[in-house]
């Protein structure tokens, strides 16, 4: 009777020591993931444009207010008579112009103090023609009004961004990149553009015709005219099975280079932002077709409240970011399973978005060659260390050479590495995203490479044109096109204007 008693205790002994094993880290992970979602709230959005009110970009560093605001909503040739009136209008004659939507740049880029802010936001149109399988949009339609009607056509957008919350003009205005592979940014999808000039006349511009004008309004930040319409490229809609592995760092453009051998369309690595691992280890995941017919609803890809507070959850949290690494590494993060290309397309970037009074989240990219991005990724490691930066997310997408545009970022075949930072919003926290900003700028030079433009301008005037050796090019063609300055904003005064 007492060994069996005693083997009774070592049993119900091993069973508490198991069940602490287990639960301690999930009562852990539970606490952690609620205290986050107490002082959390939902993403900040901007808000409506009205006259006289104060206009703000991403994250509300830059401000400004219109003298008068002119909104944007078809028929098409509604909006050019509205647009013609007020660029005639002698009560604003002379007053600089500038073009919004979904406002998501965060240097100034469609802001303009005292001037005339075009609201395009409600600018929505979407033609889609059989015949030639291209779409033409309005300038202010979403991408996330573009994905479901070509979806209904059994088609999808060549190129867009990870998420579907801008604007194809706004995307347009930055030369936006994807995550397809062996595809150069979305001017390169572009067939033809309808642009309003400063003196009201509309011009239709393609690569052929009117280039000079094409190439520069891809790209040219809203500082060359009024994206009325754009025509672009459609691919057929598929369905793609994702395949997820662990890799050290400096392996992950060989993996990029692997992905477009096997096949893969799309593909995209996140890099670890442990204490331990610290861009050292990536997830790489790629999708490629399956080969089965593209059939099945559109499923709009949104993150639940759990997800959000895992990513909220690494803000200045090392157990944070542990957390969010092993879940992703474990389970599977993003990856599994099949989907439509559509619906791969179909995500807002709302759920992962600051919902804290007083923070902003700060997007920084840099693009280098594929040779150099090891010894890139060790100079970010040093630096986000040195200058103790809150580093939230990093990832990294491969982009083709741009043959389009006047003020090409991809040069040659990059490899494109978009930080996001979370910081104070105020002097000091800009003060230090500026530093940070700097340094990383010079990292990239170092390296052959370059950063991208629709971020905090915090890069000197030095830094900006030794990345971009056309950028006084463009200014002469800006002058040129446009010989009164008449479409402004803060980051061009900046760079371009003031002394």
């Amino acid at each position: 009777m007492a060994t069996k008693s005693r083997r009774a205790r070592i049993l119900r002994a091993a069973l508490l020591v198991a069940a602490t094993l287990v639960l301690a880290p999930l009562l852990r992970a539970g606490w952690h993931l609620g205290r986050v979602a107490q002082s959390d709230g939902e993403s900040l959005s901007r808000a409506p444009v009205s006259d006289g009110a104060v206009v703000t970009d991403f994250g509300g560093h830059d401000q400004a207010t219109p003298a008068r605001v002119v909104r944007l909503r078809p028929p098409v040739d509604a909006a050019i008579e509205l647009l013609r009136q007020a660029l005639s209008d002698p009560t604003t004659a002379g007053l600089p112009v500038s073009v919004g939507g979904a406002r998501h740049s965060s240097g100034g880029q469609t802001l303009t103090r005292g001037g005339v802010f075009v609201d395009a936001s409600a600018f929505t149109c979407v033609r889609y023609d059989p015949r030639t399988t291209l779409v033409t949009v309005c300038g202010g339609t979403r991408w996330a009004d573009v994905v479901p009607v070509l979806h209904a056509h059994g088609r999808s957008v060549a190129v867009m961004q990870s998420n579907d919350d801008f604007t194809v003009g706004g995307s347009l205005s930055v030369n936006a990149h994807g995550w397809q592979l062996g595809r150069g940014p979305v001017g390169s999808t572009v067939t033809a553009l309808r642009v309003m000039l400063a003196d009201g006349s509309v011009v239709t511009a393609t690569p052929d015709d009117n280039a000079l004008l094409f190439r520069h309004v891809i790209g040219g930040y809203g500082l060359f005219g009024v994206v009325l319409e754009a025509t672009l490229e459609t691919v057929p809609n598929a369905r793609y099975r994702s395949h997820t592995v662990v890799v050290d760092a400096d392996q992950v453009a060989r993996e990029f280079a692997a992905a477009r051998r096997s096949g893969a369309e799309f593909a995209y690595a996140r890099l670890a932002m442990t204490d331990d691992e610290l861009l050292r280890t990536a997830l790489f995941t790629r999708f490629e077709p399956t080969g089965d017919a593209p059939s099945g609803p559109l499923e709009e890809s949104r993150a639940g409240p759990l997800a959000r507070a895992v990513f909220r959850g690494q803000s200045r949290s090392p157990y944070g970011r542990e957390l969010r690494w092993t879940l992703e590494r474990y389970f599977g993060g993003e990856a599994g399973g099949t989907r439509l290309r559509t619906s791969i397309q179909h995500e807002s970037a709302e759920w992962f978005l600051n919902g804290r009074v007083g923070r902003v989240d700060v997007l920084h990219e840099y693009f280098v060659p594929p040779s150099r991005l090891g010894r890139f990724l060790g100079d970010v490691r040093s630096i986000l260390r040195a200058q103790d930066a809150d580093a939230l997310n990093m990832t990294i997408r491969s982009v083709s050479a741009d043959a389009t545009s006047a003020l090409p970022y991809a040069r040659e075949d990059v490899l494109a590495v978009v930080m996001f930072f979370h910081d104070s919003l105020d002097a000091d926290g800009d003060q230090r995203q500026q530093a940070l900003s700097r340094s990383l700028t010079d990292a990239a030079l170092a390296h052959g490479g370059t950063y991208y433009l629709p971020y905090r301008p915090h890069a000197t005037p030095e830094q900006l044109r030794r990345s971009y050796p056309s950028f006084d090019a463009f200014v002469a063609a800006k002058r040129a096109l446009d010989p009164t300055l008449r479409f402004r904003s803060v980051w061009f005064d900046r760079y371009a204007v003031e002394p």
